[in-house]
């Protein structure tokens, strides 16, 4: 069974492909090689230092003409770099997916007893449980 480090290692030097929102709070971000994250908890994509979007964000207008397409615009900011490293949060189980171009993903979890965030590769699955306990499947 591979470990935790190992599962997000599967991340490494993969293009985001696609972001897709399923329910108001749950999201998928697919990865080149197979990989993907079923996101059940707050995100946030971090360029430059600033939070550039969210998922909160999405169909907002905020005075703009149309609406954010957090999808759209995550996909905008990400599909042009690779997953240099991905990390958790020792007793948190928060996930940042960080970027060659310094960008960042960002996974907050938000619950001490529903799970925030599942990750499958070809390798195996790895599942953020309620209080930030992991799980390797």
């Amino acid at each position: 069974m591979k470990s935790p480090e190992d599962l997000l290692n599967s991340l490494a030097n993969h293009r985001l492909e696609s972001v897709v929102q399923f329910e108001k709070t749950t999201w998928t971000f697919a990865f080149s090689g197979r990989s993907s994250l079923r996101v059940e908890c707050p995100w946030r994509i971090v360029v430059n230092g600033a939070v550039a979007v969210t998922g909160k964000d999405h169909a907002q207008l905020f005075g703009r003409e149309a609406p954010v397409d957090s999808c759209a615009e995550s996909l905008r900011l990400l599909e042009k770099t690779v997953v240099k490293k991905a990390e958790v949060a020792v007793g948190s189980g928060d996930l940042v997916v960080i970027f060659e171009n310094g960008a960042r993903l960002e996974l907050f979890t938000d619950s001490c007893g529903y799970e925030s965030w599942h990750l499958c590769s070809p390798d195996g699955e790895l599942v953020a449980l309620g209080g930030g306990n992991l799980a390797v499947l």
